[in-house]
């Protein structure tokens, strides 16, 4: 049976596109989001999530752009929290993008985006939390680690209700299978012209 590969939870560009942010930055307003809601944002997250270890994602906002650089950032606001949860460096992502407006006036700048690293034994998400608090942080996110899920591409797969009993597509998330395996249907017969079982029919010669 042939797979599709869907993404679980797919971002296109998922570092350009952070979680939060309206489209990749300033809210559509041209205001920033308050502490307070900034860190509400990341309570929202679910509880399952799998986040990259000793990295996130922060983003300053636009009248700190001046104080940034390749190297890092001159915001006294900030130097406290490096020393606090031991980061090793801080990563412009985008050095070379420079800001572009919609059509509604909302800005596009990736080149204030980092992504910041420290040590690994710490949580990102109380680590994204303390920066998210900061007034000069537009928004600190974890990230997120994406998973793969297989499913199949028969286009009646939903009319099959055997597969999500015995819960498939977990099994296929870790393997889909070796053509080199021979399995024995044990029934009183089988539909060897069937379109999924033709071309893979096995005769013990």
């Amino acid at each position: 049976m042939r797979l599709a590969i869907i993404l679980s939870v797919i971002l296109l560009f998922s570092q350009s596109c952070p979680l939060f942010a309206a489209g990749d930055g300033v809210p559509r307003s041209g205001g920033k989001l308050s502490e307070t809601a900034k860190t509400s944002l990341l309570d929202q997250l679910p509880d399952d999530l799998e986040f990259v270890p000793g990295s996130i994602i922060v983003k300053f906002t636009r009248d700190r752009e001046q104080q940034l650089s390749k190297s890092g950032v001159a915001i006294s606001t900030v130097q406290p929290l490096l020393s606090q949860f031991s980061v090793d460096r801080m990563i412009q992502m985008y050095p070379s993008h420079v800001s572009r407006f919609r059509d509604d006036g909302s800005e596009i700048a990736l080149q204030r985006m980092y992504r910041i690293e420290f040590d690994p034994v710490l949580n990102p998400l109380e680590v994204a939390r303390a920066f998210a608090a900061l007034p000069d942080v537009e928004y600190a996110e974890p990230e997120i680690v994406q998973t793969l899920m297989y499913t199949p591409d028969d286009p009646r797969y939903d009319e099959q209700y055997q597969y999500a009993l015995i819960e498939a597509e977990k099994a296929w998330d870790i393997t889909t299978g070796d053509s080199t395996i021979v399995i024995a249907i044990v029934d009183s017969g089988v539909r060897w012209d069937h379109e999924d079982l033709f071309d893979n029919m096995w005769i013990n010669a």
